[in-house]
């Protein structure tokens, strides 16, 4: 994750949101853009996400594991092939995950927010707020 160089900020970043529930992706989306991050989606499905995890410029992604019934393990190796970091998110444990999705970066569902923050801050080098 040390390979980003550090950002004063995370404005400007182009998130890759993949999430089947609508409201969830809704406030997903409306969180990411107050903290002036731009993202490709919310996409609900496999087929979309696996286009756009191929095609589109993003600089992360937040994948929920499982979009009605299909995981989305294909699209983490897309990702993983393009060098794009990403975080699955899951209601289950992430060791409960398959081998080798559960060694993989994750967020627990329900997610808090502000964890989302964290978690983009530290992998993008971006010092916490200061207050």
């Amino acid at each position: 994750m040390s390979e980003f160089l550090p950002r004063s900020d995370l404005k400007g970043l182009r998130i890759l949101v993949v999430e089947d529930d609508a409201l969830v992706a809704t406030v997903l989306k409306d969180y990411l853009q107050d903290l002036e991050i731009s993202t490709v989606g919310p996409i609900p499905d496999i087929e979309r996400a696996m286009i756009s995890a191929k095609i589109e410029k993003f600089d992360f992604a937040l994948l929920d594991v499982n979009l009605r019934g299909t995981m989305v393990y294909p699209v983490a190796e897309a990702l993983n092939l393009r060098g794009i970091p990403f975080a699955l998110m899951t209601g289950q444990d992430a060791e409960s995950l398959p081998h080798p999705y559960g060694g993989l970066p994750s967020i627990q569902k329900p997610y808090a927010f502000g964890h989302i923050e964290r978690y983009l801050r530290t992998v993008f080098n971006v010092a916490p707020d200061q207050v």
